[in-house]
């Protein structure tokens, strides 16, 4: 018996034929009743479906912490943006290592579109730093966001949705996503002239994030992921100085 977000999903290709692959992990993980992250209940933990580092140890916020008050050595007014709070352990041992050492930001944003997840990031931190709940800050997007100090992307940019492409005699294919109404199938479609033209586009902009050959070989599949290249480019623009920790590479301008 399919569930609500496999009936969804079947219903919208159905509608369409089929879609991209960035679309259908996009609405699996974060369609508003439906998707991974915005509907289970349970999702970090012993009794949920993975551990990260800050979970099983104070340790890795710790050393993070230390990178913070190597910036704020430099400069007095010091904000630190979490991109994905998680279960807020990781913004947690982070706070209580800062407050211990006397170093405290003036802010702790978190980047969090799930509203389950930050009922329950709030609610562990009301109850680990009642004192300090007043310098959290959660934010569902970027645009007003304007930030000195440190970015944390701890296990985030995997969740982001990718779009898959690959060449394959001389021509560019993107993924989609079919159905026979029963299961869901891949398919690789010529790619539109939007796609390529979007693929040229950042290309030229050198940047980095999926270094992409010229061109890829017709054996592999290759992942580009717009709206990662998007966030990254917004906090170039809101945060000309920052220092960012992304996954467990600690990485200063």
């Amino acid at each position: 018996m399919k569930n609500h977000l496999e009936k969804y999903l079947l219903n919208k290709i159905e509608l369409n034929q089929k879609i991209p692959f960035s679309d259908f992990m996009n609405l699996s993980l974060y369609h508003p009743d439906y998707g991974y992250y915005t509907n289970k209940a349970t999702i970090f933990g012993d009794q949920g479906d993975f551990i990260t580092s800050p979970i099983t140890s104070s340790i890795f916020g710790e050393c993070i912490s230390n990178e913070f008050i190597n910036i704020i050595r430099y400069q007095k007014t010091s904000s630190i943006l979490e991109l994905g709070g998680g279960d807020g352990s990781l913004a947690i041992s982070i706070l209580k290592y800062l407050k211990k050492n006397k170093s405290l930001p003036d802010k702790y944003i978190i980047l969090e579109i799930s509203e389950n997840l930050i009922n329950y990031q709030k609610e562990r931190v009301k109850k680990e730093l009642p004192d300090d709940y007043n310098i959290f800050k959660w934010v569902t997007n970027l645009e007003e966001v304007k930030i000195n100090g440190l970015v944390i992307a701890n296990e985030f940019f995997d969740a982001i949705p990718t779009e898959r492409f690959r060449v394959k005699n001389s021509k560019l294919e993107t993924l989609y996503v079919e159905s026979d109404n029963q299961s869901f199938n891949y398919i690789w479609n010529e790619s539109s002239d939007d796609f390529s033209n979007e693929l040229s586009f950042f290309k030229y902009l050198s940047i980095e994030i999926a270094k992409l050959p010229s061109p890829p070989p017709s054996s592999r599949i290759e992942d580009v992921f717009w709206d990662l290249m998007i966030l990254i480019n917004s906090l170039d623009i809101h945060s000309p100085k920052i220092d960012d920790v992304m996954g467990d590479v600690i990485k200063s301008p």
